[in-house]
């Protein structure tokens, strides 16, 4: 009895003890840095080929990265036959003469690959070079509100622009084409007609008008035609269901969303949304210069009921329109089926997005 009496205390005295702590692990940010996205990238190659077809013939070309760098083909599939693009160590010396940064043929920066009229290749090459941002600055004009201080000068890397012959494998610099098309401008398959949003509705221009928009915007030659005159501030045209519309300036050409054109071009179907019973959602924008700034927009949270959506059809040029009644689910989303991009129409000077049927 006395041995089982010890044998009990001793248990509960081992009991009653207090737990050794383990010693706390420190973080290891060093080791996690090692598996972050922009290390493992450097050791992920390329796994999937992407074919970029020429356009005048069965021809295409795809790039390869592998551990000794990054190699252009160009494959004919009816020889069966694949040829270097370019001869990657001559290349690398043409451009360090010419940009005076070194560059060797294992790391050359070769951005915005594109194949012009089937027999030369154009690229950019970012330097290291500093010249005034202009593109950054007439933003920053256009953004600045009245009475604010001027924008402070801002720099960026020189981009130089290369053309290489791929029969002869010349090198030459060429002086990029002027752009026909604005950004905010959804363009219709026949590229003759642009569809924009202002204020909440919608504006169509022709070719010769945008033209005149993309030298400068505010020509007062420009001429454009009102679609719609009934949207209002989050229950208007060119919005999406996501954010709803977060443009202040109220003067100023937006792309209009979810656009998509019939094959013909004579009309598009758009969604208008309906937000006024979404909450708003404040954040802070860190990145806001010269100080962070308060914004907000529409944000539908878990369980809160989502936007309306209306569908309309618009007729071009005489700007009539239908609105169709598909209400069938409560907080229904409407998305549209589109064609798949034809390969010819990557040499475009713009981009249709054009209905499935």
């Amino acid at each position: 009895m006395k041995r089982i009496l010890l044998i009990g205390l001793a248990l509960l005295a081992s009991l009653s003890a207090p737990a050794a702590t383990a010693p706390k692990a420190k973080p290891n940010y060093d080791l996690a840095s090692q598996f972050s996205a922009k290390r493992i990238n450097q050791m992920v190659f390329s796994t999937a080929l992407t074919p970029n077809w020429f356009r005048d013939s069965d021809k295409f070309w795809y790039s390869w990265k592998t551990p000794a760098g990054t190699q252009y083909w160009i494959v004919d599939p009816e020889t069966g036959r694949k040829t270097p693009a370019f001869d990657v160590e001559k290349l690398a010396m043409q451009i360090t003469e010419i940009v005076r940064d070194p560059f060797d043929a294992q790391h050359l920066p070769i951005e915005n690959l594109k194949l012009k009229d089937d027999k030369y290749f154009r690229f950019d090459i970012r330097s290291t070079q500093e010249v005034p941002d202009t593109v950054a600055m007439k933003r920053a004009q256009r953004d600045r509100k009245e009475g604010s201080p001027e924008p402070a000068p801002r720099m960026t890397k020189k981009v130089f622009h290369f053309e290489y012959e791929i029969a002869t494998g010349k090198l030459s610099e060429f002086k990029p084409e002027k752009q026909e098309y604005p950004a905010w401008a959804s363009i219709s398959p026949d590229g003759e007609i642009g569809v924009f949003a202002r204020n909440d509705n919608l504006f169509w221009m022709d070719k010769e008008n945008m033209a005149k928009a993309v030298e400068d915007e505010k020509d007062s030659t420009i001429v454009e035609h009102r679609l719609t005159s009934d949207g209002i501030r989050h229950y208007g045209y060119g919005s999406d269901n996501y954010t709803g519309n977060t443009e202040q300036d109220t003067t100023r050409r937006v792309r209009a969303q979810g656009i998509v054109w019939s094959p013909d071009g004579k009309h598009f179907a758009t969604i208008k949304y309906d937000m006024r019973m979404i909450k708003d959602l404040w954040v802070i924008n860190a990145l806001s210069q010269p100080r962070p700034t308060l914004e907000t927009y529409k944000y539908q949270m878990p369980g809160e009921p989502g936007p309306q959506e209306e569908l309309y059809v618009f007729s071009l040029p005489d700007g009539t329109s239908k609105r169709y009644q598909i209400y069938a689910f409560k907080d229904q989303e409407i998305t549209f089926s589109t064609r798949p991009r034809k390969a010819v129409e990557t040499y475009d000077k713009f981009r249709s997005t054009v209905w499935l049927g």
